[in-house]
């Protein structure tokens, strides 16, 4: 692998400087990945990782190129393929996912697993400052969740318990939902029947999420906007943050297939007719001013009411 670092440093220098438009750069990246990705002495070889990375600046689907890179192994057990490439997300406005490049850094343990982490305290910096900037309903504090009630406490038994966030008490209820990297919980607040709230505590920290709610609130008509989520406020901790938001009891678009299936049943051609349209309008609302959701999926459609059949987009975990 002598010639073609060589080369690569030229055409970059002539692509730097102005004297080539980069298709031969792009060339040279391309034939040098395809001759050493299936090579052993090359796997973990931190140059062989910036000729990737190099190569996927210049292309437009660079997530193929992250999995080919991914599939060939390369350099997974280092550091800093994670920082890397979720830096790389973030460059493209892809927060969500590089908050989870981030986290799969961390636990798969790449080496040194401290970079990671401490690439990730700094994302989550940059993304509450973001939040923070002009959002109401956001608090936020370096320090760790310290109430009285453990909130990991609460996936082995959670009803009828009690946990104060901020300076407002929840009783909470039951599990209404879990994911990967989080769990969502019925609450009453302050003790009240009347108040009810769904808790979404999501580890690690995801402040995120709040800001695309308060981009809806900002972006969507009013007429529009009943059919997405509403989020009450955010509380963000050094080790998770507690989104609050409103409990809608009628479970997920997921929930309503299962119903059908479990007695051996498909849901009424009019049914899914109607839940099809209902997703596409959803959907041509969120890309009519610019936003694009990236876990569209029946287990994150919360049917609003019981016998006026309508969606509206919750994360349930």
């Amino acid at each position: 692998m002598f010639y073609q670092p060589r080369s690569i440093k030229q055409a970059l220098e002539d692509w730097n400087s102005g004297n080539d438009s980069g298709s031969d750069l792009t060339k040279l990246l391309s034939d040098c990945i395809a001759e050493f990705k299936d090579n052993d002495q090359y796997r973990d070889d931190i140059r062989f990782l910036k000729i990737w990375f190099f190569y996927m600046d210049f292309s437009e689907d660079f997530e193929s190129v992250f999995q080919k890179m991914w599939e060939s192994k390369i350099c997974v057990g280092n550091s800093l393929l994670y920082v890397w490439y979720a830096s790389f997300l973030e460059s493209k406005g892809k927060l969500y996912d590089a908050s989870m490049v981030y986290q799969m850094g961390i636990s798969r343990n790449a080496k040194p697993v401290e970079w990671v982490k401490k690439a990730h305290a700094l994302f989550l910096e940059r993304m509450s400052e973001l939040v923070s900037s002009a959002q109401t309903g956001y608090w936020c504090t370096t320090n760790a969740y310290s109430g009285k009630v453990a909130l990991s406490s609460l996936k082995n038994s959670s009803r009828n318990k009690t946990i104060e966030i901020g300076c407002t008490k929840y009783q909470i209820i039951g599990c209404a939902g879990q994911g990967g990297f989080a769990q969502v919980y019925k609450a009453y607040v302050s003790c009240n029947p009347d108040d009810v709230v769904a808790l979404k505590i999501q580890k690690p920290a995801f402040p995120w999420e709040f800001y695309m709610h308060r981009q809806w609130d900002q972006l969507i008509s009013d007429k529009e906007r009943s059919s997405f989520g509403l989020a009450h406020r955010m509380h963000l901790y050094s080790n998770c943050s507690i989104l609050v938001c409103d409990y809608l009891a009628n479970g997920t678009l997921q929930d309503a297939i299962n119903s059908f299936a479990v007695i051996g049943k498909s849901m009424e051609k009019v049914l899914c007719i109607y839940y099809t349209i209902e997703m596409l309008y959803m959907l041509e609302t969120l890309h009519g001013v610019g936003i694009i959701h990236g876990d569209f999926k029946p287990d994150n459609l919360l049917i609003r009411y019981a016998r006026v059949f309508a969606l509206s987009t919750g994360e349930e975990g």
